[in-house]
């Protein structure tokens, strides 16, 4: 395995070395991660934004979640607290738990757990009864985020889609999981376009705040975007 990080970092050297680039177009970036694939199982693709902005500060976007337009290609768990009225009206919706006190129960238990967590306004006095559980792992329903809603059965349907979530690390990174790399390029050029507007929208200086952005898939090294190959396209 090691070896082939190796080759596929060196490739990806020597290309960009005979472009005389240090960074390449988005569709080009997408286009070499595939290239470079050498794993024998289906790869994510990531993005790393790399912030110039202290991500301790106020109005650093430590979470950014959208509907993936062309959904992720990943199955997730999904919980949905609501009233019994609301849950009786989204039982077909396809989630994988419903529910509000006794699903409280069933998360204190440890009898279940999900990748995604969404409510109703009227679930949340349920799902608050979680957020020591929930709220560590990042997963309590959320306005900014999107995750609470009165229209629980649109929700569900774009949860199961899937929602791309990012945060901000230590570092003054942004990373998201944009899908998988089955998907196809014109499917992640619309996903990436989608976070790259609401990541901008979220930053106090739009394209100025980033240093740069990176894509990779989960075994290949990193291709850097040239942002002002976005221009237009964000």
């Amino acid at each position: 395995m090691g070896k082939n990080i190796n080759n596929a970092g060196s490739k990806l050297k020597k290309i960009l070395e005979d472009k005389k680039v240090e960074s390449v177009s988005l569709k080009e970036a997408l286009d070499l991660i595939k290239d470079l694939k050498f794993a024998k199982f289906e790869e994510s693709v990531d993005v790393s934004f790399n912030l110039k902005k202290d991500p301790k500060k106020a109005n650093q976007p430590f979470k950014v979640a959208i509907p993936a337009p062309k959904g992720t290609g990943k199955k997730k768990t999904i919980a949905v607290f609501g009233s019994d009225s609301e849950i009786e009206n989204i039982k077909d919706s396809g989630a994988d738990y419903l529910g509000n006190d006794q699903l409280v129960e069933d998360f204190k238990s440890g009898k279940i757990d999900c990748d995604i967590c969404l409510s109703s306004v009227e679930g949340m006095k349920y799902a608050k009864k979680l957020s020591r559980i929930l709220g560590p792992k990042g997963k309590m329903p959320n306005v900014k985020l999107g995750t609470i809603s009165q229209d629980l059965d649109s929700l569900v349907k774009s949860a199961i889609k899937g929602i791309i979530f990012t945060g901000a690390d230590a570092q003054g990174n942004l990373h998201a999981g944009i899908g998988k790399i089955s998907l196809g390029t014109d499917s992640l050029v619309e996903n990436f376009t989608a976070l790259c507007e609401k990541v901008l929208e979220s930053l106090p200086k739009g394209m100025d705040s980033l240093n740069s952005i990176f894509v990779k898939t989960t075994m290949s090294p990193s291709v850097e975007i040239d942002k002002n190959s976005l221009k237009g396209i964000v």
